[in-house]
């Protein structure tokens, strides 16, 4: 299935439900946001996509969860890395000109069942997207984007308190100053809405109701700001448990 187009004043978005749900470019006003498919990257390294049932890393790839341990496929070795969404093939469940919502069922290698869902919108001033993850089994479950925004780009942003990481990548728990340069890091209290400026043509701001922000800059054709509902290895450290009947909503928003 090719990507499918919805749209609104100057901006246009490609959404490919086959290929992890995810917005394979958004240009508005003839700039390209996000970073597209190239070759030699992988999966992880481009577009925009939904982290669910987990975002970030799992450290070993090991769930625990009520005294039991579920070992995860280790997609990034060691660990597990962003869940198992991005490279699914998501159901359309709805699609008009301006919108698409996309549909998942939670299936193994995640322990517990349960279905998603992820809406993508747009209007002539923003782009938003929503995940909603309903529980069929209790679990500990994470969600988030990870967005690949296109250089040559300028990002900003300010916050409170990073998380340290530690020698395997993962957050140690302990807050510390935070840096700008050379990052892969976990982020919390945002004190400015993150921005990223593409030339003098296009500045975009960012706007979540998830807890934290990971950024990384590691790469020459993307910078990448992702929203979180927890940080990394949260399912252990920190489980937002989502009851049996009951769901995980979170969004985002991408404004200019």
């Amino acid at each position: 299935m090719a990507a499918l187009a919805i749209s609104a004043g100057d901006a246009t978005v490609l959404v490919d439900p086959a290929n992890g749900g995810r917005v394979t470019s958004l240009n508005v006003r003839g700039t390209e946001v996000v970073s597209g498919a190239a070759a030699g990257l992988g999966g992880f390294e481009w577009g925009l996509y939904p982290m669910v049932p987990f975002a970030g890393r799992i450290r070993d790839g090991v769930l625990r969860h009520r005294g039991s341990s579920h070992q995860l496929p280790r997609n990034a070795p060691p660990h597990a890395m962003h869940g198992y969404a991005h490279d699914a093939e998501w159901r359309i469940f709805d699609k008009s000109e301006s919108a698409i919502v996309m549909r998942l069922e939670l299936a193994p290698p995640w322990p517990f069942r349960g279905v998603v869902f992820h809406t993508v919108s747009v209007q002539p001033w923003k782009v938003r997207f929503e995940l909603s993850l309903a529980a069929r089994d209790e679990m500990p479950a994470q969600v988030g984007w990870h967005p690949w925004f296109a250089r040559p780009c300028e990002a900003s942003f300010e916050f409170g308190a990073m998380y340290e990481r530690g020698a395997d990548g993962i957050p140690t728990g302990r807050l510390v100053k935070p840096q700008v340069k050379d990052i892969d890091d976990c982020f919390a209290d945002p004190l400015a809405d993150p921005a990223v400026r593409f030339g003098d043509d296009l500045r975009v701001t960012l706007h979540s109701n998830c807890s934290h922000w990971v950024v990384f800059d590691g790469r020459e054709h993307g910078i990448c700001i992702e929203p979180q509902s927890g940080p990394p290895n949260g399912p252990n450290d920190s489980p937002h448990l989502v009851a049996a009947g009951s769901e995980l909503r979170r969004w985002f928003e991408i404004r200019w």
